[in-house]
């Protein structure tokens, strides 16, 4: 199980455990974040999806004008996008 370790400049240390499961359908997460002496975990899960996945379900909803982006600057939606971005219009 992959593990990442960030050491904060206050001494606070942060441990995340990512694991993909259902076919890298879902992300789960738990972190345990430790500072002055006491140790806290939080942890999630949450569906993954992908930019068509995401217009057919919004298209499936009503919705039109679906636009897909990968900044909340408008970059194109590529191998190099920070994120998942998708604008759409509400149908009355």
């Amino acid at each position: 199980q992959p593990v990442h370790l960030t050491d904060f400049d206050d001494g606070t240390v942060l441990i995340e455990r990512p694991v993909l499961s259902d076919e890298m359908c879902r992300y789960h997460n738990e972190w345990t974040l430790i500072r002055d002496g006491q140790a806290h975990t939080a942890e999630w899960s949450q569906n993954l999806y992908t930019a068509q996945e995401l217009r057919t379900l919004l298209a499936k909803a009503g919705f039109t004008d679906i636009e897909v982006y990968g900044s909340l600057d408008a970059d194109d939606y590529d191998i190099d996008a920070e994120r998942l971005v998708v604008v759409a219009t509400a149908e009355d």
